[in-house]
């Protein structure tokens, strides 16, 4: 029972930290894509930083004899403990315990949106009747009749590229050539399987914030696949034409289909990403990594979290400790 309780307690402890920090992280997010608006891997990690918080202060406040030695509750009996091995029943902890339960039915609601999203764009995907495109590009592009004026790239491991049949039959060779290489980056830097990693972050965070830490990832992957387009195809201004051009048919057209939540699409920003574009040198574009930002977002957060629970340690356990103790 009391480890029950403990675990509540933990479940608590990690909700209020993410929905402390998350607000925070949105927005110094939204602050950093108007002075840094290419920064895709710092975005996500501000995306996942409030889960790294959380888990560095629940590892801290358990004080697992792992981390930070033998157990210290047989030499201090004065105090309620928060270790599995001598806990004791207190209804502060109880408290704590039903909100952290009940912390998990929100959670569950949006972990459950979640899945119905993977299985709305899978079988939105399966619907799709493509054909492969007469292109000389060198990239695998498909062509779908139903798509509208857009291009996506779906897939978290077998990455495709489809593109609207009016689109493409729009586009000038060396626009389709642009529009295919910046859906190849989608491909390349695999953002469908980081897209999914950061919407199962923002399960358990404030609805707004999630979104907005989300989206602001979403803006700048989007430039960076422009960049990493003009790197490849050896020229901004044709990736810059591509976007005006794809803009242009949109605004065009009164209905447009809608690809899935989980789909990697073509942006919205475009007055940002032509000026982006045209604004960077040939020497910073060439060092635009084609690796993605999932590596580092998950090496970011492990390194949050750890840094978290060696700072709070043993401190931060016996003073939620004391604090408890106090409250009973």
């Amino acid at each position: 029972m009391n480890a029950i309780l403990l675990l509540g307690f933990a479940i608590a402890a990690f909700v209020a930290t993410v929905f402390l920090v998350a607000p925070l992280c949105a927005t110094v997010s939204d602050a950093l894509g108007r002075r840094w608006p290419q920064s895709s891997s710092f975005r996500g990690a501000l995306a996942l930083l409030p889960i790294a918080v959380g888990v560095g202060v629940v590892l801290s406040i358990l004080s697992p004899q792992a981390l930070f030695g033998r157990c210290h509750c047989v030499a201090h009996p004065h105090h309620l403990h928060l270790c599995f091995q001598h806990a004791v029943f207190s209804w502060p902890l109880v408290a704590c315990a039903v909100i952290g339960f009940a912390c998990l039915v929100p959670i569950a609601n949006e972990a459950w949106k979640l899945v119905a999203d993977c299985r709305a764009t899978s079988r939105w995907v399966s619907s799709l009747s493509t054909r492969r495109a007469e292109f000389a590009g060198g990239a695998d592009v498909e062509i779908d009749d139903a798509l509208g004026p857009q291009a996506i790239t779906v897939g978290l491991f077998r990455a495709r590229v489809i593109v609207g049949a009016r689109l493409w039959s729009t586009l000038a060779p060396e626009d389709r050539a642009a529009i295919a290489a910046h859906e190849r980056a989608h491909a390349s830097r695999r953002d469908p399987l980081t897209l999914l990693c950061l919407r199962i972050a923002v399960c358990v965070m404030p609805t707004r914030s999630g979104a907005r830490l989300v989206d602001g990832w979403k803006r700048s992957a989007e430039l960076s696949c422009d960049r990493l387009a003009a790197c490849w195809i050896g020229d901004a201004s044709s990736v810059a034409a591509a976007l005006i051009a794809c803009g242009r048919l949109q605004l065009a057209t009164s209905t447009r289909v809608c690809a899935g939540s989980l789909a990697a699409t073509t942006g919205d920003d475009l007055e940002l990403r032509v000026k982006s574009l045209l604004a960077s040198a040939s020497d910073r574009a060439s060092r635009i990594s084609a690796r993605g930002d999932l590596f580092e977002l998950a090496a970011a957060a492990a390194a949050v979290a750890i840094a978290v629970t060696a700072v709070g340690g043993h401190s931060a356990h016996h003073a939620m400790e004391t604090l408890l103790g106090w409250i009973s």
